[in-house]
């Protein structure tokens, strides 16, 4: 009977040091919620998050902020969340950066992927190529005619080296065979700029980067988007697929995740409000001005765009030697 005591002693404090931390799960939320950005405010990616948090802060009856961390490709902002505590409180506005950040920074303190847990799909904004309109290409199939008769010599903008728009061209270009030399920028704006001032024919963009400055302003022409079926934010412009170049569906697909730890009731919790918070009116039409389509807000969706991304782009991004700018 001696033997017991200690067991049973070891199990009441066992218990009680769990019922703080149910407690605590069953409270949850009980403070401020914040999503890091791991990017500069004022981009899609962060114009996104800020429509999701508002919508999810009516969701948890709770506020739901935003903060900016951006830096180095989104590493700072992804390390930042990856090494917070998993209770919750901090969480992560990831999607396609996870994938391509190990092949463009080799000493990473984390993993992309499996350091976090996901909440749910957000939204996918269209990637696409667009031309300067003085130039002379009305269409993929000319842009491409032109490439092969100069090898190397069209020059297309990205918005820096490892971003989506820059590997959606050079899909575009393994695709097709054709070798087009790329100049990255250090942002979408400066690229945009010389794209219209014509210093460079053509760029690699995303949709939401884009239509801002279409408005008004005939010096672009978008001439394929990434998607499965035509952005309705640009109807007349056709797929990569319609263009003639298949396997280009993949655009810029946003999520949010947290700290892998963090417990299964606290996910479930969120992925019903992010659930609840796609549905909103308010936020489908902030997406919509974005060119961005809604996508699932669950774990599963999450899991499954994860493992269909890194089937893609693994092949490309192993023969990309890409070296952080």
């Amino acid at each position: 009977m001696k033997l017991t005591y200690p067991l049973i002693r070891n199990g009441a404090a066992a218990l009680l040091l769990a019922i703080p931390l149910v407690a605590a799960m069953a409270a949850y939320p009980d403070r401020v919620i914040k999503i890091v950005v791991p990017f500069p405010a004022g981009g899609s990616t962060d114009l996104v998050a800020r429509s999701v948090a508002q919508e999810m802060g009516k969701a948890l009856d709770q506020t739901v902020i935003v903060e900016n961390r951006a830096g180095a490709g989104s590493v700072i902002g992804s390390e930042y969340v990856a090494r917070a505590t998993p209770d919750g409180y901090t969480l992560l506005f990831s999607g396609a950066t996870s994938i391509y950040m190990p092949y463009l920074y080799k000493d990473l303190a984390f993993k992309p992927v499996d350091d976090f847990v996901g909440i749910g799909l957000v939204a996918d904004i269209p990637n696409l190529v667009a031309v300067n309109a003085k130039t002379p290409y009305k269409s993929v199939a000319e842009l491409v005619k032109e490439a092969k008769s100069k090898p190397g010599e069209i020059a297309y903008a990205s918005a820096g080296v490892g971003t989506p728009a820059h590997l959606v061209c050079e899909l575009m270009a393994a695709g097709t065979g054709v070798k087009l030399l790329h100049v990255p920028y250090k942002g979408n704006a400066p690229a945009v700029a010389d794209l219209l001032g014509g210093q460079v024919p053509v760029m690699c963009n995303n949709l939401a980067g884009t239509l801002p400055f279409m408005k008004g302003d005939s010096r672009i022409r978008i001439l394929a988007v990434t998607g499965v079926k035509r952005s309705l934010a640009a109807p007349d412009v056709p797929t990569f697929a319609e263009a003639g170049v298949p396997g280009l569906e993949s655009g810029i697909w946003q999520a949010l995740v947290a700290p892998v730890a963090t417990p299964k009731a606290i996910v479930a919790t969120l992925s019903n409000a992010l659930s609840k918070a796609l549905e909103s009116p308010v936020l489908r039409e902030r997406l919509a001005a974005l060119g961005a389509e809604p996508l699932t807000g669950t774990p599963a969706a999450y899991e499954a765009r994860v493992k269909k991304e890194t089937a893609i782009w693994t092949p490309v991004l192993k023969s990309l030697d890409l070296k952080p700018q």
